[in-house]
């Protein structure tokens, strides 16, 4: 599972990220509730395509792994489904 220490390395480098992205990676994951979202539940309440989704959660992730990667190097904990 998850780790609190993980979890907060993987917030501060959340800082990275815009606003969107980082709404779009908290509900896709559930990060706040447990409960992650689908593509078009996200994208019905931003109100753009399940695609363009897509590609953000894509572009979110690629930014989150280079920041994890540059402030933790080989000692930093991403979770699977990143």
């Amino acid at each position: 599972g998850l780790k609190s220490n993980d979890f907060e390395n993987l917030l501060g480098c959340m800082d990275r990220l815009t606003r969107r992205e980082k709404a779009i990676i908290i509900r896709r994951f559930g990060m706040t509730d447990g409960h992650p979202e689908t593509l078009d539940k996200v994208a019905e309440t931003f109100g753009i395509s399940r695609e363009r989704v897509r590609q953000l959660q894509v572009k979110s992730i690629r930014k989150l792994k280079e920041s994890m990667g540059k402030k933790y190097k080989d000692n930093f904990f991403i979770p699977k489904y990143f």
